[in-house]
């Protein structure tokens, strides 16, 4: 009986042991990068004017006025953008993670590396539907004219009031060389009144993961852009897109505990080439009045809202002599960047893009006599890409419910099309 009872004994003594150790086990298993599975990150929020100095990606540090005690290993740090100030005060906010922090001399200088939304909150939504934007200065495109252009007129605004978000007039007056002898001249006038959306929905998969439960990116709203293409001369030549303007507009989303800059841009860019010897003009306005936008759920892409074709609402009339092909586009689109794009202070979150592409086309066969095919072609297209960390960008995901001729003239009813292509 005392030798069972003393076997009994050790028995239980092992059981303790093991299952002690096995507790143990476990819960180390469920510990992940941030500390344990579930509980959120740890994200202190500074004040820009704390800012003495900014990290770059050379120099990942951040300097601070005062003492911060709130920072240790792993936590994230973040700050407002502070769009007013001069640096180095973080004009454009930041997302770093801190990898060591050491206060002396009355600042706390602390080792970083930029961190990505998806780290700091890894579950959460950013939802900008209903958010107020402010216009950002500068919106005309200054940089010098390329090495083709002859000259370029000033872009101009219907009013001296800054515009509403996605809203804009402008018209604009380019001439560009093309060839030895041959230059095309081209006007265009865009007048848009756009609303963007972007909704992103995401939570935890795992230790390391972040998965995207839904996403979705649209417009809605109404463009119309007109263009006006004359060419003369011996012409050969295919320049890469102008960027007119880009008109921008931005607002800042809390997520959980992190201010997320959200920025929307409106960069009106034209196309133009030529091959042809002799003279064209042509004259075109199409308009847009629909909501673009692409959404991606369970692994499948889809068109967000209800479309409506564009339409051609000019007269559609060219004149054509002599021989050859003359294209000019102009393209109004919406892009939208939410996250931070400077190097070193955050990593982008999302990006999308959302617009429609129309213009002017004139072909020609070789050696032919006119008169030939002019067309007005239309494209539409909505993209989204997420940028999770440790994996690759998810995404493009695109739609293109349009890609068609509004118009051909002489007629051609094969090329031509109302509804949906694509």
């Amino acid at each position: 009986m005392k030798a069972r009872a003393i076997a009994t004994a050790v028995a239980l003594s092992i059981a303790v042991v093991m299952a002690f150790v096995l507790s143990s086990c476990s819960s180390s298993v469920e510990h992940d990068l941030h500390g344990v599975v579930g509980e959120p990150p740890k994200v202190v929020v500074v004040e820009p004017s704390k800012v003495l100095e900014l990290p770059t990606e050379t120099d990942p540090r951040l300097v601070l006025e005062g003492a911060e005690e709130r920072l240790a290993t792993g936590d994230f740090v973040t700050a407002d953008p502070d769009w007013e100030a001069a640096d180095p005060h973080a004009p454009e906010g930041f997302l770093l993670k801190v990898e060591d922090a050491v206060i002396a001399d009355g600042v706390t200088t602390v080792d970083v590396e930029a961190a990505s939304l998806f780290e700091a909150e890894p579950e959460g939504t950013l939802n900008m539907v209903d958010e107020s934007f402010s216009p950002v200065e500068s919106s005309t495109v200054e940089d010098s004219a390329p090495v083709f252009a002859l000259a370029r007129a000033s872009a101009t605004s219907g009013s001296e009031e800054p515009d509403p978000v996605g809203k804009t007039n402008r018209s604009f007056v380019e001439r560009l060389a093309c060839g030895a002898s041959g230059s095309i001249g081209v006007k265009t006038d865009v007048k848009t009144s756009l609303k963007p959306h972007v909704i992103l929905e995401w939570s935890r998969r795992g230790r390391f993961r972040v998965g995207v439960d839904y996403a979705a990116a649209w417009v809605k709203g109404e463009a119309t852009a007109s263009v006006t293409a004359r060419t003369s001369g011996l012409l050969r030549c295919e320049p890469d897109p102008i960027e007119l303007a880009r008109p921008s507009w931005r607002t800042v989303v809390l997520v959980g505990h992190v201010p997320v800059p959200v920025t929307v841009g409106l960069p009106i860019e034209l196309s133009a080439s030529a091959r042809a010897n002799g003279e064209v003009s042509i004259t075109a306005s199409v308009n847009s009045a629909a909501t673009i936008g692409v959404s991606r759920r369970d692994g499948k892409t889809e068109r967000a809202g209800k479309f409506v074709a564009p339409e051609l609402v000019s007269s559609f009339e060219p004149e054509l002599i002599r021989i050859g092909t003359a294209e000019a586009t102009v393209f109004p689109a919406v892009s939208v960047e939410a996250g931070w794009k400077a190097p070193g202070l955050g990593k982008l979150a999302a990006v999308a893009t959302l617009g429609v592409r129309g213009g002017v086309h004139i072909g020609y066969a070789a050696r032919e006599e006119p008169p030939t095919r002019a067309c007005v072609p239309v494209k539409v297209e909505a993209s989204l890409s997420v940028h999770l960390p440790l994996q690759n960008t998810l995404g493009p995901w695109t739609v293109t419910p349009y890609k068609r001729n509004l118009r051909c003239y002489p007629r051609d009813p094969k090329s031509e099309g109302k509804g949906e292509a694509g």
